[in-house]
C-alpha cells in the first residue's frame, strides 16, 4: 500500500471533473465555489500517500477492521473490512478528511436514500453512521472489478458483453429514477462487474 495516492478531481455540487489548474477556485461546469479543503486534500495526494493509509489494520468504531484500501476517487475512499460483530466482510466508504465539513449533509442524505434501493444491478446500502468523527457508508463488498480497469485490461469489449453490461446498468438506473434517485455520477469506474466470490 505505501505509495498509495488519491484524487481530488471531482466537483461536490455537479460531481462533474474539475480544473486541473489549482489556482482555479470555481468548478468550470456548474460555477460552484470549489471547497477549500479541496485544495488541501489535492495538496495531501500530491505528497504520495493516503490520508486513510493509516486505518489498515484498525478497527473503526470497534466495529470494522479495516483489511485493505480498495479504491479510491474525488470525495473519499473504500475499505474492504470485517465487521466484527457479524463475522462478514463489507466495504466501507469514508469521506476525505478536511472534506467532510459542508458535504456531510449530502453525503447522509444520498446514502440513506440509497438503503432503501434493493436491486440486483445496485450495490446495497447497509447503514450510515459516524465512528470516530467519521461518516462511514457500509455497503455489500463486491468481488470483480469495474468497469474502467476491464477495459483497461481488454480493450474494447465484444458486443454481447457491452449489451449485457448496459442493459444491466440500464436496470438498476430504472429502478433508482422510479424511486426518484439520480446517481449524478455514471462512468466506467462507477459500473462494477461483480463475480461471485
Amino acid at each position: 500500500m505505501e505509495g498509495a495516492t488519491t484524487q481530488v478531481d471531482h466537483c461536490p455540487v455537479c460531481d462533474s471533473a474539475l480544473p486541473t489548474d489549482p489556482g482555479e477556485s470555481n468548478c468550470t461546469t456548474c460555477g460552484s465555489a470549489i471547497h477549500p479543503r479541496v485544495a488541501e486534500a489535492r495538496a495531501v495526494a500530491e505528497q504520495g500517500r493516503h490520508p486513510y493509509l493509516e486505518l489498515v489494520g484498525t478497527t473503526l468504531g470497534e466495529r470494522y477492521r479495516i483489511l485493505s484500501l480498495r479504491g479510491r476517487g474525488g470525495m473519499g475512499v473504500v475499505f474492504r473490512a470485517l465487521d466484527v460483530r457479524l463475522r462478514e466482510e463489507v466495504a466501507i466508504k469514508l469521506i476525505l478528511p478536511g472534506l467532510e465539513t459542508g458535504f456531510s449533509d449530502r453525503f447522509f442524505t444520498e446514502a440513506r436514500r440509497a438503503r432503501d434501493l434493493v436491486h440486483e444491478n445496485i450495490v446495497r446500502v447497509y447503514n450510515l453512521e459516524v465512528l470516530d468523527g467519521t461518516a462511514v457508508l457500509v455497503m455489500e463488498l463486491l468481488h470483480g472489478m469495474d468497469l474502467k480497469e476491464r477495459l483497461s485490461r481488454n480493450g474494447v469489449l465484444p458486443i454481447d458483453e457491452t449489451l449485457r453490461i448496459g442493459i444491466q446498468a440500464c436496470c438498476g438506473l430504472e429502478y433508482a429514477h422510479m424511486r426518484g434517485f439520480v446517481h449524478r455520477d455514471i462512468k466506467p469506474q462507477n459500473l462494477f462487474l461483480s463475480i461471485l466470490a
